[in-house]
């Protein structure tokens, strides 16, 4: 398929998904909790436009968003990691995500809450060393489209109630920032010639999805929780024989408040 008919129909898509989830959306919907987080994580990375070596980094993800058992789910995330090259040079990976689902419940139960629906994926970002060399950093900007499964399991423990939360992500189609290997980001953007720069995505070429099991604990009142969560995100693409390939792991801590639908 064209890289024009893949552009077209994948902004279709979108435009009707979002037309759908705001017309759907109710007052009890907008209830929601509001989570944030910051954790320490271990990133892989490898990007054969900026080297044929790939390299593990430690780092950094703040994440602030808005959970719901019902309607829309927004999720933005950062991430930093550093480290030194074998070249000892430093290398710099930072991104920018915002992840936005929109769930329907499909087991509803006393202990037991099961929730699927779409999601979208929005990522800007990329990769950067201090050696001098003609491109010494690789740009990461894409938008995807895939399906989230949400489940929660609540117990009580000691009297304390005690609620256990998965979220998988797994995205099919979409649209990547992917210039070929001969294209240098100057001709890019100094000289316009970017027009071929952006492809459509599918399983065919690109595989990214993402997990996170996480345990919440009551603390003080019963509007607020402790979260401890362990996450994992992968992504890997090979678009022009150009091969990205990445993997965050990583533990988060932080805090599940409730936040008071809108009149």
């Amino acid at each position: 398929m064209p890289t024009s008919c893949c552009k077209t129909h994948f902004l279709a898509t979108c435009l009707l998904l979002f037309t759908c989830v705001l017309n759907g959306q109710n007052k009890a919907q907008r209830a929601a909790e509001c989570v944030a987080t910051l954790g320490m994580e271990r990133s892989y990375f490898y990007d054969s436009y900026l080297s044929e070596s790939s390299y593990s980094a430690p780092g950094l993800v703040l994440e602030y968003g808005s959970e719901r058992e019902a309607g829309i789910n927004h999720r933005f995330l950062t991430h930093a990691a550093y480290t030194k090259t074998p070249s000892d040079f430093n290398l710099i990976q930072m991104a920018l995500i915002h992840r936005a689902a929109w769930i329907f419940p499909r087991i509803q139960t006393t202990s037991v809450r099961v929730g699927l629906g779409p999601s979208l994926q929005t990522q800007l970002g990329g990769r950067y060393t201090t050696q001098n060399r003609n491109n010494p950093g690789s740009l990461d900007a894409l938008i995807q489209l895939g399906i989230q499964l949400k489940g929660q399991y609540r117990f009580t423990l000691h009297s304390l109630p005690i609620r256990i939360s998965y979220t998988g992500e797994a995205y099919l189609l979409g649209l990547q920032f992917a210039p070929e290997y001969q294209q240098s980001y100057y001709e890019l953007f100094s000289l316009g010639q970017y027009k071929q720069a952006f492809h459509g995505t599918s399983l065919h070429n690109q595989r990214l999805w993402n997990h996170q099991l996480s345990v919440d604990i009551p603390i003080g009142n019963k509007q607020t929780r402790l979260r401890i969560s362990y996450c994992n995100e992968f992504r890997k693409s090979d678009i022009h024989h150009i091969r990205v390939h990445q993997i965050h792991d990583g533990i988060r801590l932080g805090i599940v408040f409730k936040k008071s639908p809108k009149p």
